[in-house]
């Protein structure tokens, strides 16, 4: 798994470069708007405000890992901002047109962002990010025709450092270069944090043993005694879908199953009380009853 510093660095690059490039898309949409027709300024709003969403909101679904409520409301918000300010000056139908995607793409971005598996994070904010570059510079292309089009000026506008394409691969690339060989995927010779290794138990601690199904997790609910040392025993028969990748905030742990195996969890001494668990995507979830 990628180390915490190199996940927090692709965010927040990642981050940088979408808010950068979509303040400058609105901002040069502003600055010729009187050059741009009503079905260019349709398509700019809503290319800007669907690309910036989608992008912001898989990031912020990283971020908030199990929460689909605040990345949603994050990257629908900033969508529609976008889309709203790039559209308005140039018509209403602009203006509703980029609200329109704004949502769309907030809703999808995040949802995409929740569901990623544990280590397939960084590849996928990568491949986003790089699609999001590619189609912004197509944008700003775009735009630049509609504007010579009707102009007697085809000088083209000279462009902030920031929207340079060839900077902009060159940062892809460091990052795609920092990121490797911090997940395992990347590399067969790192231990991945998420992998519970295959061991035989030896200890004296109660432990439950939880039989993980490709749609659920059986006993769905199962019973510890509290203030005892407990350990959660995860069994599968066969490689599985998102139901293999568990993770409990209560619990402090993530986990990825792996089949024909003992998979133990020490989760200590607990207090009382009902802890949860789920799969990664958190279509299905189990619990925990400590009395």
């Amino acid at each position: 798994m990628m180390k915490v510093e190199v996940m927090v660095m692709l965010l927040i690059l990642s981050m940088m470069i979408i808010i950068a490039l979509t303040v400058y898309v609105t901002y040069y949409t502003f600055k010729m708007r009187s050059r741009l027709t009503c079905m260019a300024g349709m398509m700019i709003a809503m290319t800007n405000a669907m690309m910036s969403s989608v992008a912001l909101g898989t990031i912020f679904g990283v971020y908030y890992n199990s929460d689909l409520s605040t990345p949603t409301i994050i990257a629908v918000a900033y969508g529609m901002l976008i889309g709203y300010l790039t559209g308005k000056p140039i018509s209403m139908m602009a203006a509703l047109d980029g609200l329109g995607a704004g949502v769309m793409g907030g809703m999808m971005g995040a949802m995409l962002g929740v569901m990623l598996l544990p280590n397939k994070i960084d590849l996928t904010i990568l491949f986003i990010l790089f699609v999001f570059i590619v189609v912004m510079v197509v944008l700003l292309k775009v735009i630049d025709e509609e504007v010579s089009a009707s102009s007697k000026n085809k000088e083209p506008e000279r462009r902030p450092f920031f929207a340079n394409p060839i900077l902009l691969v060159m940062i892809v690339l460091f990052m795609a270069i920092s990121t490797y060989g911090k997940n395992y995927v990347l590399s067969s010779g790192e231990k991945n944090e998420f992998m519970v290794p295959m061991t035989t138990y030896g200890g004296n601690d109660q432990q439950a043993v939880i039989n993980v199904k490709v749609a659920a997790y059986e006993p769905n609910n199962i019973f510890l005694k509290a203030g005892e040392p407990s350990v959660l025993n995860f069994q599968a028969d066969k490689l599985l879908g998102c139901s293999s990748y568990i993770y409990s905030n209560d619990l402090n742990f993530m986990a990825s199953i792996t089949p024909g195996s003992d998979n133990f969890i020490e989760v200590g001494s607990l207090d009382a009380g009902i802890y949860n668990y789920a799969c990664t995507m958190n279509m299905f979830s189990g619990t925990v009853t400590v009395q």
